[in-house]
């Protein structure tokens, strides 16, 4: 073979494996766009919709404080999921650092890692709210929450009163109970 058919050869072989990657690259762009569109309310099969009865759960505090569904019944709550390696959730607990949280409600944090990874989490910004390490993310799961931070708040009724991404202006109004400066949003990543 000449070189002026190798160098053919090898110029069609690089324009084919360029062709192979825009097409898994426009795949990979759709399968995104897609996940984006999604409302936050509904974030994946098993996500509890707005108004629905809110999954039964039941776990620990690193000091032994049992937090679960039936013990906060009648009660309104907020569960703030968040993880140590999640640089957001580092924003959005630093925020809540300022927040003030008036509320007849409980508002908890299920952290998604190890327990000493989740309490130093909340020792760094100085945040004295219960933390629940959730390394499994098993709570997060009973949720259908598919990503951090989500905040989910559930009304004196059991029932979901809204989900999604902490609004980074009013997280301290995100337990039931406290005064609201605006509505809540459920979609699109503005609100909660």
């Amino acid at each position: 073979m000449d070189g002026s058919v190798i160098s053919t050869l090898a110029l069609g072989m690089l324009w084919a494996l360029v062709v192979v990657h825009s097409l898994v690259l426009l795949g990979v762009v759709h399968v995104v766009h897609g996940l984006a569109r999604q409302p936050m309310g509904r974030m994946g099969t098993g996500a509890f919709a707005i108004g629905q009865a809110a999954p039964s759960f039941r776990v620990r505090t690193p000091d032994g404080e049992l937090v679960s569904s039936d013990r906060l019944s009648g009660l309104g709550y907020g569960l703030l999921f968040v993880s140590p390696t999640c640089e957001s959730c580092r924003l959005t607990l630093s925020e809540l650092r300022a927040a003030v949280v008036r509320s007849e409600g409980a508002l908890f944090v299920i952290c998604e890692g190890a327990e000493a990874e989740c309490r130093s989490l909340l020792d760094d910004y100085g945040i004295a709210i219960p933390i629940v390490s959730d390394p499994l993310g098993a709570v997060r799961a009973r949720f259908g929450i598919r990503s951090v931070p989500t905040a989910v708040v559930v009304d004196r009724d059991g029932r979901i009163a809204s989900v999604g991404r902490p609004d980074r202006t009013d997280l301290g109004l995100a337990v039931p109970g406290a005064p609201r400066s605006r509505s809540v949003e459920t979609g699109g990543g503005g609100g909660m």
